[in-house]
């Protein structure tokens, strides 16, 4: 099937809905580039975050913003010819992607390139847990205390500065119906052991 030569805007377009894909801590770790009517597809090294080691979150929304590249010329009539890992020299270069015309645009592919740009992060407060009065105590007498604990913090005590300043490890108060402080306890001992290990040799000190 013969590559089609595309108008520049439309591949811009393209790439500006692509670039809304959902990413690992928001890192956005892609980087494009139109080479004439071809695109091309690369891993930022500069944009992975430092608790990626590996790379593969990284990798994984890469994929996810070729998915919505995918779905966005879909609707414009084109479809992508993807070839992964072009290069032999470069394992930067995830893909290139050539284009040809589609026999049509079906109402499915436009919704999905539609509900893109409708996307978004909903940052607001999470509605109270239904019936929790009722699943509290199931929670309570299913959870095996050997292994974990379960300690509930109402919005009264979700910051405590003045514990925070004296101690990093504190970043709750706890409300003082509570039991013993069992968990906090546990979680700073955790946190601390953590801290006084060595890094592994293959990973940099945080």
């Amino acid at each position: 099937m013969l590559k089609t030569m595309l108008p520049v805007e439309v591949l811009e377009d393209g790439v500006r809905l692509a670039c809304r894909a959902p990413s690992y801590c928001n890192s956005q770790p892609w980087s494009w580039v139109i080479e004439r009517s071809q695109l091309q597809l690369f891993i930022a090294p500069a944009r992975v975050p430092p608790a990626d080691h590996a790379g593969h979150q990284s990798l994984i929304s890469c994929g996810a913003a070729l998915d919505h590249l995918r779905v966005a010329m879909a609707a414009r009539r084109y479809e992508c010819r993807v070839g992964y890992f072009p290069s032999t020299t470069s394992l930067a270069y995830l893909a290139s992607i050539d284009f040809t015309s589609a026999s049509c645009v079906s109402e499915v592919q436009r919704r999905r390139s539609q509900a893109i740009s409708r996307r978004h992060s909903d940052r607001l407060p999470y509605d109270p847990p239904p019936k929790w009065s009722e699943f509290e105590p199931t929670l309570h007498s299913t959870t095996d205390t050997q292994f974990a604990y379960i300690d509930v913090i109402d919005d009264s005590g979700i910051y405590a500065p003045r514990s925070a300043a004296t101690d990093p490890f504190c970043w709750s108060s706890r409300p003082s119906k509570t039991p013993a402080g069992q968990s906090s306890a546990v979680v700073r001992r955790c946190l601390r052991s953590c801290l006084q290990q060595p890094a592994p040799a293959s990973r940099p000190a945080s």
